[in-house]
């Protein structure tokens, strides 16, 4: 197995002012993805090359594959202004010297022939909205004999549909987070108001609020028995609550540091943060049952899972541009396979998966896409150097004696033996001898 690394440049724009806990990119499948900016929200298709490729460096000399057939879907529902009302209510300052508000967060749900995609800013404002979207798989056009019957995928995009957008003024700037319950709810985290919120989305209507105690840091949904599960972290552990109720369910506490991410599949829970320890929770339990220590250089800010692997994760920290896989598990089923890292142009500021195939998405400060994929590629087969086949020729010629045959062989190490035994018993007679003398 080896890693494919494919990238598309200056896919989005406007990126300076992006936080290092990035959640700005959202996988809907693998050949497309919601890409965040700073006061906008785009809808980005490709199309990624046939066959097997390059073998791609890992590390700072990374050559990536390039994406050249990318289509970008700028969605005006999502975008952002300077709101005069809501930023004066939530800053004391006169609006006009206020930074308009950024998105902080954006994420997406496939549901029948659309997809649901919502996004979060720092005032905490949620946006939700529908794309028509539909994706077949059609003939390759690749002239190469070698990719003759291989398909790809073709994706069409309709026009955006706005669903609603919340109208509460939360009092305060800060860190927020959205995710998607099901088709028809929306739920969202706030530094704004230390609060956690949940939306219909076909009414706007908030249908769960939780006043949290602390400052949240991270935040995800899990289920257990088909349920929905918010687990929200606050400083170095989570709380778990089970949307009746305002008083958790349940309570980890995880490593020494703050949790800077959650990441879900199922009941079980993988969060990081400042310690760079990777730790998987059981949502039943609540407890920690597998560790990925010192994960990266710096601390962890986001995290994906595989479904293909479970026991495998994939970190990235908004401090740098590196991406890391490794195992939770202390004993993995099997070995990790091929190149565990990839660096970017720069760092980044958006990171997830599409869990069934195991790709990885990231988008780096400068507004490349990366597309990573683990697969079998027997192009990466590393082929002896000409220096080693110099020095391999060299010793050949000086030991003409390896092409002998089986029986010249045999013959040549028994008269060898023959000869030290001879030796060694003339040494020891002329010893003896010595000793009689004496």
């Amino acid at each position: 197995h080896d890693m494919e690394v494919f990238a598309a440049h200056e896919v989005v724009s406007d990126l300076g002012r992006q936080s290092n806990q990035g959640d700005h990119v959202a996988a809907v499948n693998h050949h497309t993805v919601v890409v965040a900016s700073n006061a906008q929200v785009s809808l980005v298709d490709f199309v990624l090359p046939d066959g097997a490729h390059q073998c791609t460096k890992t590390g700072d000399g990374a050559y990536p594959n390039v994406i050249s057939n990318v289509k970008v879907t700028v969605l005006p529902s999502h975008a952002r202004n300077n709101d005069a009302k809501r930023l004066s209510a939530a800053q004391s300052e006169a609006p006009s010297q206020l930074p308009l508000c950024t998105v902080q967060s954006v994420a997406c749900f496939v549901a029948g022939e659309k997809v649901l995609i919502a996004s979060s800013d720092d005032l905490g404002m949620v946006v939700v909205s529908a794309v028509p979207y539909t994706s077949e798989a059609v003939p390759s056009m690749e002239t190469d004999a070698s990719h003759a019957g291989t398909n790809v995928n073709v994706s069409t995009i309709g026009e955006e549909t706005a669903l609603f957008a919340s109208t509460e003024v939360l009092g305060g700037r800060g860190w927020s987070r959205v995710r998607f319950v099901d088709e028809n709810h929306v739920a969202c985290v706030s530094q704004g108001d230390h609060s956690l919120r949940v939306y219909d989305t076909a009414t706007g209507k908030q249908v769960y609020f939780v006043a949290l105690e602390h400052c949240p840091t991270a935040f995800c949904v899990a289920f257990k028995n088909s349920e929905p599960v918010y687990a929200v972290a606050q400083g170095h552990y989570i709380k778990l609550f089970d949307g009746q109720s305002t008083t958790p369910i349940n309570c980890c506490t995880g490593p020494t540091g703050r949790i800077n991410t959650l990441v879900s599949q199922g009941k079980q829970i993988l969060f990081a943060g400042e310690d760079r320890t990777v730790c998987a929770m059981d949502v039943d339990k609540g407890q920690v049952y597998g560790a990925w220590r010192n994960s990266l250089k710096y601390s962890v800010s986001m995290l994906a899972l595989s479904t293909r692997t479970p026991q495998r994760c994939f970190a990235s920290s908004g401090n740098d541009s590196e991406m890391a896989a490794g195992w939770w598990t202390s004993k993995p089923a099997k070995p990790v396979d091929g190149p565990t890292s990839f660096r970017a142009n720069s760092r980044l500021i958006g990171f997830d998966s599409n869990r069934a195939t195991d790709t990885i998405f990231a988008v780096s400060s400068v507004g490349t896409l990366y597309v990573l994929q683990y697969s079998e590629v027997e192009a990466c087969v590393p082929q002896p150097s000409s220096r080693t086949v110099r020095k391999k020729g060299k010793r050949n010629a000086q030991a003409p004696d390896t092409e002998r045959t089986g029986g010249e062989q045999a013959s040549s190490t028994k008269g060898e033996a023959g000869n030290a035994s001879e030796t060694h018993a003339k040494k020891a007679k002329q010893v003896v001898e010595t000793q009689t003398s004496d």
